[in-house]
């Protein structure tokens, strides 16, 4: 009885024909260990900054300032803790479509994460500038807050792929793609 529910199971197809299915395969399942791209986007700006500290034994004094400025400018593309939890705040209000439920403004959330409200306003910067979150600014206030579709989903696949196609200018690639600010911070001091 119980090698038959198993050969039962292993036969079942997919529920979904839809494409949504596939998109999940192929777009979000094992594409890095975490956070659908983050590591391949981190962990070359980790190394590039390890070399760079390690140069600054060995290089000319007078390119000391720059290297040290590139390090800066790279560790401030890493995700830090108050990404994380902004991210995580998102998270936790998104509902059908990845639609976030905001009735706050960044000083509101800041103060009730008890944050500062200017780590706060960068964090959102910099979640939208890689491509986590979108967002419109109107009479000083967010609106449309979403979270990427290539990052997770909530909701059916016929809404998923009408999202996709609504949002392209927002998402225009997956979370964490290598932007032209990423390749400028990655290339190499001459």
């Amino acid at each position: 009885m119980k090698k038959n529910n198993a050969q039962q199971d292993n036969n079942k197809k997919p529920k979904s024909d839809n494409g949504f299915y596939q998109f999940c395969i192929s777009n979000l399942a094992e594409k890095d260990s975490f956070g659908g791209g983050m590591e391949s986007y981190e962990v070359p700006i980790r190394k590039r900054i390890k070399e760079l500290e390690s140069s600054l034994k060995l290089i000319d004094v007078k390119k000391i300032d720059k290297v040290k400025e590139q390090i800066k400018k790279l560790k401030e593309m890493l995700l830090n803790s108050v990404d994380m939890k902004i991210y995580f705040y998102l998270r936790q209000r998104m509902g059908y479509g990845n639609l976030v439920r905001l009735n706050e403004s960044q000083t509101t959330i800041a103060d009730k994460l008890i944050l500062p409200s200017a780590s706060v306003k960068r964090s959102f910067r910099k979640l939208k500038k890689i491509g986590v979150i979108s967002y419109q600014i109107e009479s000083k206030r967010m609106v449309n807050v979403r979270i990427s579709p290539f990052l997770e989903w909530r909701g059916d696949g016929e809404t998923h792929n009408n999202v996709i196609h609504e949002l392209v200018e927002s998402f225009k690639a997956p979370p964490f793609a290598k932007s032209k600010d990423y390749q400028e911070a990655m290339k190499d001091i001459a």
